[in-house]
């Protein structure tokens, strides 16, 4: 494998005036992105001795099911050090892991704690947070694969109305082997898939729900590097969370009023608001009737909208003290509950996280919290050797594909390709030869008069010839472009699918059942820069 920078140059305004630390961005958080930052971030956290140590016997609970790698439970054992603090980053618990965005995400977490802690020269370790919490499954419950018409969304479909968390979702394992067979037939058979196909299996047979199967895959590809896990949905870490649940309980108008303090911070800079609510949104979630429902708050009440739910403050934290499960935080107060469970030196984002962490940057102070590090995560394009041979057919840089380059020389290509009208221009050379047939037929018949019929055969037979070279050209030009726009659509569908990064759409599975096992191992070893850039990686 060989890695190469790209900077992008359809990265968001947002992301790029961030990674040059301009003002206007600078703002929103309490920290740079230097150094001098991260020392200064390290020294600034709050030691949370009374909630590590349980925050620790939880964690191994959770991970005994998942793996027995003695890497995680050496980084759990590490919270137990005062010293030790935290690169964290969370995704969705994305069917067979969701897009590769969250494979980079992971290798972000784990490399970038690693290297700040032999920068710092104190323990720094990964801890990849699963919103197990989250319940809309139309989000995750789909791989893209790839087909002659495009990338095409292969879901598994649920039945039922109830809206479940992930953590909570139950699997059919039946219907999910039969989604997963499917899914690998898509990308086709290789000396690999068997041995994939059946660890893939052995995961979901140890699995009970959608975020236990997500945990499990993501356990077989990055234990050894000794990630750890927390799964915000998962009944094991809820008791930890009812002290902050309680302050946000508490303080639910004081959290509206800085949540748009920092909306209008946000567009009176410039940019446009990631996070929408309703102007009564208590930003917490209830677990109601077998869904997860969000709470309002209004008239000193909180309520749950087109249900007859609704209660004080005093009996929604009885509620929460008798049954902390049903709780959980929405995009807006999940930062914060991080924050109150983890001593995080740095928050690993992606472009859209930016964005919203710096709408809720208020929120903090109004906890006597700082923000930590917020550092984007890295981006990757893989680059295959056979779109990088057609890339070389059409003369094209692999930079090209994200930008007109690419487009204005597509159209110049296949209006070459399909330039010549076959029927209108062999037409001329019929009109030709008719004439000419018939000067021939007329020389003939002066010598031999029983010669016509003899002729008239003749014309339709060389006729018959022509139309015969016509139809072999035009089976030839079809077949020309047909070849020439299925690299096109090649080139299209693996670099930028529907003008899409690769890394939102395409699934690390794919490439694993092609290249192997090891592959994010492979990936794992490449040497990328501390710059924030996207990189081409060729396979």
């Amino acid at each position: 494998m060989e890695v190469t920078e790209y900077k992008e140059e359809k990265r968001s305004l947002f992301l790029h005036n961030y990674i040059e630390q301009k003002e206007d961005v600078r703002s929103f958080y309490n920290y740079a992105l230097d150094e001098a930052a991260y020392r200064q971030r390290y020294q600034d956290i709050t030691e949370q001795t009374d909630t590590r140590e349980h925050l620790i016997n939880c964690m191994l609970d959770y991970h005994r099911p998942l793996t027995d790698t003695k890497a995680v439970y050496d980084n759990i054992e590490k919270l137990r050090d005062p010293k030790t603090v935290v690169v964290i980053g969370g995704q969705q618990a994305g069917l067979l892991t969701g897009p590769l965005l969250t494979i980079y995400k992971i290798m972000t977490i784990i490399l970038d704690a690693k290297q700040k802690s032999e920068h710092l020269n104190v323990p720094v370790v990964p801890v990849f947070w699963i919103a197990g919490e989250d319940h809309d499954f139309d989000e995750i419950n789909h791989v893209f694969v790839e087909s002659l018409d495009g990338m095409k969304k292969k879901a598994w479909k649920t039945k039922g109305i109830q809206k479940p968390s992930m953590s909570q979702k139950k699997l059919n394992h039946d219907e999910m082997e039969n989604w997963i067979e499917d899914i690998f037939v898509s990308f086709g058979e290789t000396q690999h898939t068997v041995s994939l196909l059946n660890l893939v299996k052995h995961h979901l047979k140890q699995s009970e729900t959608v975020s236990d199967f997500f945990a499990h895959l993501i356990m077989a590809f990055f234990a050894k590097y000794g990630l750890i896990l927390y799964d915000s949905g998962s009944p094991l870490f809820k008791p930890l969370c009812v002290p902050f649940f309680a302050q946000l309980i508490e303080n639910v108008e004081a959290v509206q009023k800085h949540f748009m303090l920092g909306t209008e911070k946000l567009e009176q800079a410039g940019y446009q608001k990631a996070v929408v609510t309703s102007k009564t949104s208590a930003h917490l979630f209830y677990y109601y009737k077998g869904s997860r429902m969000m709470l309002e708050y209004e008239a000193d009440l909180f309520f749950i909208k087109n249900t007859d739910f609704s209660c004080t403050k005093e009996e929604l934290l009885v509620l929460l003290k008798n049954n902390p499960e049903h709780f959980s935080n929405n995009v807006v107060t999940r930062p914060l509950m991080q924050e109150f469970l983890f001593p995080c030196l740095s928050f690993v984002a992606g472009p859209g996280e930016l964005v919203y962490w710096a709408q809720i940057h208020p929120l903090f102070s109004l906890f006597q919290m700082k923000m930590p590090i917020v550092r984007p995560r890295m981006g990757i394009t893989l680059l295959e050797r056979n779109v990088l041979s057609y890339l070389d057919m059409f003369s094209l840089e692999v930079k090209d594909v994200f930008t007109s380059v690419y487009q204005d020389k597509k159209e110049n290509l296949l209006r070459e390709l399909t330039g010549h009208d076959i029927k209108k221009e062999m037409s001329s050379f019929y009109d030709q030869f008719s004439s000419f047939h018939q000067q021939l037929t007329q020389y003939v018949e002066t010598i031999e008069p029983a010669y016509h019929d003899m002729m008239q055969k003749n014309y339709l037979i060389l006729q018959d010839e022509i139309q015969f070279v016509e139809k072999k050209l035009r089976l030839r030009m079809e077949e020309r472009i047909s070849v020439e726009r299925n690299r096109l659509r090649k080139i299209e569908h693996h670099l930028y699918p529907d003008g899409i990064l690769q890394e939102r759409i395409w699934n690390v599975f794919y490439f694993i059942n092609r290249y192997g096992l090891d592959f994010v191992d492979h990936l794992m070893k490449l040497r990328y820069s501390d710059q924030f850039y996207h990189y081409f990686v060729k396979i």
